[in-house]
């Protein structure tokens, strides 16, 4: 599923290649600030964010002076951290989800002169393919007696006890890129296709995440 999904993009970047001019090879590395949003579940429930790493390749396209198409391949660190919190019947423990990403967003951005670089505003479609994952809880203690937590991993897949193997999306960000190629960028995700694959309860990827990284102009053939 990875590699029919990069290679898909890859042909779609290397169709700008035959036409427009200078292409940029670079590396992105950042922090994702991620939660979930949730819809039909227990109205006590809340997410907290969770921080994790964001770290790819990416190409930059020039179709003009002020547009660019800029494809990546990212590892993305997802995931929600879920406070105690009590329902009807009991308490549910402190939690804490963990989901790794290979991340393809798929970027049209404006570029526009200002000061000593230009300022990128821009978005795009995302594909995310599910590659890890694991669940932490603390223990819990109802009515003096303590139930213990723990960890285990959990898989991606299609069926109802896997969490959903690809995530669609879109990406909005704003950054700027220095003159030497050296850029930073703050941006969103949210995810359009719940990564639950049952019930009435649909969780969603939503991240906001700031990253640095750097241009490098390939030579011509």
């Amino acid at each position: 599923m990875i590699k029919k999904i990069s290679l898909f993009v890859l042909c779609f970047s290397l169709s700008f290649t035959q036409t427009y001019a200078q292409k940029h090879l670079g590396l992105e590395v950042g922090l994702n600030m991620s939660t979930f949003s949730e819809t039909g579940g227990s109205p006590n429930m809340a997410y907290n964010r969770l921080y994790g790493l964001r770290i790819g390749a990416i190409m930059d396209f020039p179709v003009s002076d002020y547009i660019s198409i800029q494809p990546g391949l990212l590892f993305s660190m997802m995931g929600a951290d879920q406070p105690q919190y009590a329902y009807q019947g009991g308490i549910s423990p402190h939690t804490v989800m963990r989901l790794d990403y290979m991340h393809i967003p798929l970027n049209i951005l404006g570029k526009l002169s200002v000061g000593q670089g230009k300022l990128v505003l821009g978005g795009g479609p995302y594909v995310s393919v599910g590659v890890n994952g694991t669940l932490k809880t603390d223990d819990v203690t109802i009515d003096s007696l303590t139930y213990k937590g723990g960890s285990h991993g959990l898989l991606f897949g299609h069926s109802l006890d896997k969490l959903a193997l690809v995530e669609l999306g879109i990406n909005l960000n704003i950054g700027y890129e220095f003159k030497n190629g050296l850029f930073f960028r703050l941006g969103y995700n949210y995810g359009l296709k719940p990564i639950n694959n049952y019930g009435t309860v649909a969780d969603r990827n939503t991240c906001i995440y700031i990253s640095v990284g750097g241009l490098v102009a390939l030579r011509q053939s």
